[in-house]
C-alpha cells in the first residue's frame, strides 16, 4: 500500500531521548495543551481514519514499535480499554518503526496482539525527532478539543489499570 500524507493532531508534552523501557512513568499534564498539527504519511493496517475524525471524542494515541516488548505487552491491555470504552474512546497507534520495516512487520504485530484499532505508520519519521517520546510505548490522551490530559510513558504490569483509572476520571467526568 503507498502511503498517503494526512494531519496526524498530536502533542508531545515533553522531549527525550527515543528507547523502550522497563520502568513505567505516568506525566499529568495540568493545563491541557494544544495539540500540534503534523504532516504525516500514513499506512494503515487496520481501518481508515485519520485523528482529524476523533475531534469532538476522547482520543488515546499510542506510540510504540515493532522491536519494543513493553509495546507488545501494552497493546492486548490497550484493546480491553478501547473494548471498555466503546465509542466514548477512539484509540490510534501510531508505528515509529523505521523506513525498512514492512507493512508485514507491523501488520504481525498487530494479528499477534489481537488488536482492532487503528495502527498508522510514520515510515517518514516525522514524529520521533520532532517530540523524541520516551520511552516506548508513550500513551497520549487527547480531550474532544484535542488538548493532551494525560501522558503515560512505559509499560509494565498493573499499568494498564493506571490508565484506566486515570480515563475513569477524565472521560467520565462533565
Amino acid at each position: 500500500m503507498k502511503p498517503h500524507p494526512i494531519p496526524i493532531a498530536i502533542a508531545l508534552a515533553i522531549a527525550s531521548l527515543t528507547g523502550c523501557a522497563k520502568r513505567a512513568e505516568v506525566s499529568h499534564v495540568a493545563s491541557p495543551t494544544p495539540a500540534a498539527m503534523v504532516r504525516s504519511p500514513r499506512v494503515t493496517i487496520s481501518t481508515e481514519r485519520s485523528l482529524d475524525r476523533t475531534r469532538g471524542h476522547w482520543t488515546m494515541v499510542e506510540l510504540w514499535s515493532t522491536y519494543c516488548d513493553p509495546c507488545r505487552r501494552a497493546f492486548p491491555k490497550l484493546q480491553a480499554l478501547a473494548d471498555r470504552y466503546g465509542d466514548a474512546l477512539d484509540v490510534v497507534a501510531i508505528s515509529l518503526d523505521d523506513p525498512d520495516a514492512s507493512e508485514r512487520d507491523i501488520a504481525a504485530f498487530a494479528e499477534e496482539t489481537h488488536v482492532r484499532f487503528p495502527i498508522v505508520w510514520d515510515r517518514a519519521r516525522i514524529l520521533e525527532p520532532r517530540f523524541h517520546p520516551t520511552p516506548l510505548p508513550t500513551t497520549y490522551l487527547l480531550d474532544p478539543s484535542g488538548n493532551v490530559r494525560f501522558v503515560h510513558r512505559g509499560f509494565e504490569a498493573g499499568d494498564d489499570e493506571i490508565i484506566a483509572a486515570r480515563l475513569d476520571a477524565l472521560v467520565t467526568s462533565p
